[in-house]
């Protein structure tokens, strides 16, 4: 099943939101940039695991940066920050 989100990034890696899009296709994964910049909503591909997903979502944010992944599904929010005590980890927030 596919599963869509809605994915807010915080120094996205290059400052380029374009990139960033482009990486996530050749990956799989479904883009649609969101008129707020630094939005897009995607679709995870069925294949593809949870792990890798998240794995490839934090490779795409500078070691400063941050994400909030927002699924439509579920309702849950998910904070990635490669800042604090729990760098690169996705910590779930929400239903």
């Amino acid at each position: 099943m596919r599963r869509s989100y809605i994915l807010e990034t915080n120094r996205a890696k290059g400052d380029n939101i374009k990139v960033v899009a482009r990486r996530l296709e050749k990956a799989g994964i479904d883009v649609t940039i969101l008129p707020h910049k630094t939005s897009m909503a995607i679709i995870r591909p069925a294949w593809m695991t949870w792990s890798r997903f998240t794995e490839l979502l934090r490779s795409m944010i500078q070691s400063i940066g941050s994400l909030m992944l927002f699924s439509q599904s579920t309702g849950n929010v998910f904070i990635c920050s490669n800042r604090g005590n729990r760098p690169g980890e996705f910590v779930r927030y929400g239903a």
